[in-house]
């Protein structure tokens, strides 16, 4: 199992090219990948629309999501957050064939389990 963090995904979802966006675009199906709550809450604070939010959601919901929090309240809190949030805040754009999505790249803390790997990437900016 291999717990994929969130500057991954945030990477992965503006479509930017780094060592760990291009091997979760390899092992996309050949690695078992898992994510936190947390990380699902992160990521979706970062979208800019309820539309996008449910398109980026759908997709990670196909990956193991581990429950720290709650997944209801990961979700509940993301959807806050971008209600109440800064409309000033920047995103990125990565255009897919099923969406278009928009992820912003505000701090992300890690997480380290001792049983899986964790793929992380640094947030330079």
């Amino acid at each position: 199992m291999v717990i994929v963090d969130t500057t991954v995904w945030i990477d992965f979802f503006n479509d930017t090219s780094t060592p760990e966006t291009e091997w979760l675009d390899r092992e996309l199906t050949q690695q078992r990948l898992g994510l936190l709550d947390l990380i699902l809450c992160e990521v979706l604070q970062g979208v800019s629309t309820e539309e996008e939010a449910a398109d980026v959601l759908r997709e990670l919901r196909t990956f193991q999501i581990f429950d720290s929090t709650g997944i209801d309240l990961a979700i509940g809190a993301a959807r806050n957050y971008r209600r109440y949030a800064d409309k000033d805040r920047r995103y990125a754009r990565r255009s897919t064939a099923s969406s278009r999505r928009s992820v912003s790249t505000a701090g992300m803390p890690y997480f380290i389990t001792s049983e899986t790997s964790i793929l992380s990437s640094s947030i330079s900016g």
